[in-house]
């Protein structure tokens, strides 16, 4: 086999294969699936060996997957006390008191299209978790070893740079570039590079490696000079990948790490390289480790970027590689502008906007940020040595109010992203589909005559996907919150009303509900809140289609005797089920989650000597007018 050969290995069929077979896993056809693949490659490896390795991969990916993705908790282990050993990396003090006792995490949603916090823990294969004081938590030792020295030069790098006089923008890009802790990052620096089109600089990636590899070759070169060359590259990848553990091996890091490898061996070897190839390679061995990676956003971004800049980066640059400079010039933007191409569908699916600027912000960035980071590194080492350059601190702000300046400068643009972008995650494949015409469309004219129907067929398909599916509805949602009752009304858009009788001020509320309640919001064009807090136990009369719905949570005989449809009785009530019935003579009563079991126990009770039809929406949400709502308990 010559070395074009090898260069020229097909490892995109492999990985779309492996990655098939960790979907199917994920989405519960593993057994069948990969009784099928199995048979399958027995079949074709009689027929054709390289069709029986791609049905091998996805068997492989399958196995991968069944190992090492849990799909659900280990029931048994909750409620047990446990003697855990681990590295103690941070001691939040609180002022809430928490058991020790492993407990089931589960996401509860009351409202369609809900954000729960505990759905983000489970799709990274977190079902358990205890809250433990700080006086359960014994320091035995301190960390030893590379994983001590790594922690010493991390606490050593954050000394060097807090204690600088650099501005606070520069220190905060800096911990963020060079060592991958986000931590301390402001979230309005974290808004405003995210509608500028740049957060993707926020996070340790292909470009922070390149840089890394392209300063240590540059401080290397004298073994070039002397002949050494060969040591210089393993030099060079025993850097990156120190960089890789240093920042936290994050897929986008060990991603650019492989391929850098891959590159430098094949330079030390004489051999040429496929960069699609490395990065299918990269992709492989990553989810070999760690399946899951397939369905975390960054391996995502991270694989679409690179795979599309391969793709389109030559295409989309219109001077000719003779004209080096231009050409060079040009490359900026055409980088730019093939990620974009790769990951706008897969960023406006996560995080439903799309920066509309975010050309002109990304070649100031990508210009400028390899003199930021140089700097940056070069004043922590000499930092290190007790040395300081002079104006190396005045050079660093500089370049940081450049990025921070021109994100400013974007974001006060009108129009400066496209918000409420909700679609199905099935639109992504006609998008696929049409990145590849787009690639034929470039490398070769005879395509081009189908330009408009395919562009045609895009349009429509995008129109589907964008047609509203989930209009207003006029009802009344009961949350099952432990702490106080909420109420969330959607009845006069674009605003919706959040009944609660906590003692907490309206901005609290708000803030919280904002997140929590936001893709519901999105998705309905409601674009506000209105909080109704009053008081803690006032009562309070809600009319929705022609029902009386009443929230009871402090004096009995609040309202004048009337029929009343539903009644829900909260924390703060504390007089008999009997006088609500005879008051009221309610429908349906509902008992509200904050209220104690064993006070909610008594009132189940009274309802089943009564006959009173009852629910407890602590066991699944209430709401009128909802299909799946919980249905009355009668005995």
């Amino acid at each position: 086999m010559t070395r074009n050969d090898i260069a020229s290995i097909p490892l995109l069929p492999i990985t779309v294969c492996f990655s098939f077979g960790i979907i199917l896993y994920v989405y519960g056809l593993g057994l069948v699936s990969g009784v099928i693949l199995l048979l399958a490659a027995i079949f074709l490896a009689f027929i054709n060996s390289y069709y029986s390795t791609l049905a091998l991969a996805g068997v492989l990916g399958l196995c991968q997957a069944y190992i090492n993705i849990p799909l659900e908790s280990d029931v048994g282990m909750a409620g047990k006390q446990y003697v855990l050993h681990g590295t103690i990396d941070e001691i939040t003090v609180s002022d809430a008191v928490f058991g020790t006792l492993l407990e089931k995490i589960t996401a509860t949603y009351d409202l369609p299209d809900e954000i729960d916090p505990a759905e983000f823990l489970i799709k990274k294969g977190i079902f358990l978790r205890a809250y433990v004081t700080s006086e359960n938590i014994y320091s035995l030792q301190e960390s030893t070893g590379f994983a001590g020295f790594i922690s010493q030069c991390r606490a050593g790098i954050f000394s060097i740079i807090n204690e600088s006089d650099l501005s606070d923008d520069s220190k905060e890009l800096l911990i963020v570039m060079l060592t991958g802790d986000s931590s301390e990052l402001n979230e309005r620096t974290r808004e405003m590079f995210t509608i500028a089109g740049i957060s993707h600089i926020l996070a340790i990636s292909g470009l922070h490696v390149g840089i890394i590899a392209f300063l240590v070759s540059i401080a290397l070169w004298p073994l070039y000079i002397s002949g050494h060359g060969n040591l210089r590259w393993l030099l060079v990848c025993l850097a990156v990948w120190f960089f890789a553990i240093f920042t936290g091996m994050s897929p986008s890091v060990i991603r650019a790490a492989i391929m850098t490898t891959v590159y430098l061996f094949a330079r030390i070897l004489r051999r040429n390289s496929s960069s699609l190839n490395s990065l299918c390679l990269a992709a492989i061995i990553i989810l070999l480790f760690n399946p899951d990676a397939l369905f975390q956003t960054g391996f995502q971004l991270s694989f679409a970027a690179v795979a599309s800049i391969l793709l389109f980066a030559r295409s989309l640059n219109p001077v000719s590689p003779r004209k080096q400079f231009a050409y060079n010039l040009m490359s900026y933007i055409a980088v730019s502008v093939s990620a974009m191409l790769g990951t706008s569908i897969i960023s406006a699916f996560h995080f439903h906007s799309f920066p509309v600027y975010f050309l002109i912000t990304n070649v100031i960035a990508t210009l400028i940020l390899p003199f930021f980071l140089s700097a940056g590194i070069i004043f922590i080492f000499t930092g290190a040595i007790g040395f300081s350059i002079p104006g190396i601190d005045s050079f660093i702000d500089l370049i940081s109010g450049i990025i921070t300046g021109s994100s400013s400068f974007i974001n006060g643009l009108p129009g400066s992203s496209i918000d409420g972008l909700y679609f199905p995650a099935w639109l992504i494949i006609p998008y696929i589909g049409f990145i590849f015409f787009l690639k034929l469309f470039l490398d070769k004219p005879d395509m081009r005559r189908l330009l408009p129907t395919f562009s045609l067929l895009l349009i429509v398909i995008t129109t589907i996907a964008f047609i509203p599916k989930t209009g207003i509805e006029s009802r009344i949602y009961l949350s099952r919150n432990l702490r106080h009752t909420e109420l969330i009304y959607s009845d006069r858009p674009p605003e919706l009303t959040l009944i609660t009788n906590t003692p907490n001020a309206p901005v609290n509320v708000s803030e919280r509900a904002l997140f929590r309640y936001r893709d519901f919001m999105a998705r309905r064009g409601i674009n506000a809140i209105r909080i109704d807090t009053s008081s803690p136990h006032s009562d309070r009369m809600i009319y929705v289609d022609n029902k009386k719905i009443a929230l009871i949570s402090g004096k009995k005989e609040t309202f004048s005797r009337q029929k009343i449809n539903y009644v829900i009785i909260a924390k703060g009530f504390r007089d008999k089920i009997e006088d609500i019935c005879q008051s009221y003579t309610p429908d349906t009563i509902i008992i509200a989650s904050d209220i104690h079991p064993r006070r909610a126990q008594r009132y189940k009770n009274e309802c089943r000597l009564l006959g009173q039809p009852f629910i407890w929406a602590r066991e699944r949400p209430w709401s009128f007018g909802y299909s799946n709502s919980l249905k009355p308990i009668v005995k």
